[in-house]
């Protein structure tokens, strides 16, 4: 009976100590969890400091000593992971098949003329492309803007008259 008693209370300590062990990784698994959670759901404006990064290291080095102490063959070897390559994302065309609706938006005409006195040749245009939903359809917005620029002179020389003009992009009302 009393060798019955002696491994119970063996085993009710080895328990106690067992249970102290998973309450402390529990506590710390909870601490990491919200870290996370504020890591990738909080503000980029709350985004950790210098200081309280190097502070968290701290608890990493506990852990990683933790992990060793557990495991029977020490630390094993780190397998380098080859980086990866992303193709940048690029926006898919809207479908021809829309009804299209074309804006110029064009430099004034007192403008179209170099200091030279020579007019301004149509070089190109820069073309940019809206979705617009207007309730029951819709309606591709396309903003052409007119380049110009002087084939004789190749320029003014002046600061507030650029070789290229082009009128400026209107604030979008989205």
């Amino acid at each position: 009976m009393e060798g019955n008693v002696e491994t119970l209370v063996r085993e009710n300590t080895q328990l106690r100590r067992e249970n102290a062990e998973l309450i402390k990784r529990v506590d710390i698994l909870g601490e990491q969890l919200a870290w996370l959670k504020r890591r990738f759901f909080a503000r980029s404006s709350e985004a950790l400091s210098e200081t309280e990064k190097r502070q968290l290291r701290l608890f990493d080095e506990v852990e990683s000593c933790a992990q060793e102490a557990e495991s029977p063959q020490g630390s094993q070897p780190l397998i380098r992971v080859p980086e990866h390559t992303r193709r940048q994302a690029t926006r898919r065309p809207l479908p021809e098949a829309l009804p299209c609706e074309e804006v110029v938006i064009d430099i004034p005409e007192e403008h179209k003329r170099c200091l030279c006195g020579a007019e301004l040749v149509r070089i190109g245009e820069e073309v940019s492309e809206k979705l617009d939903v207007i309730p029951p359809q819709l309606l591709v917005i396309r903003t052409i803007r007119p380049k110009y620029a002087c084939h004789s002179c190749e320029g003014s020389g002046d600061e507030q008259r650029p070789a290229v003009r082009i009128i400026a992009m209107a604030p979008r009302g989205d």
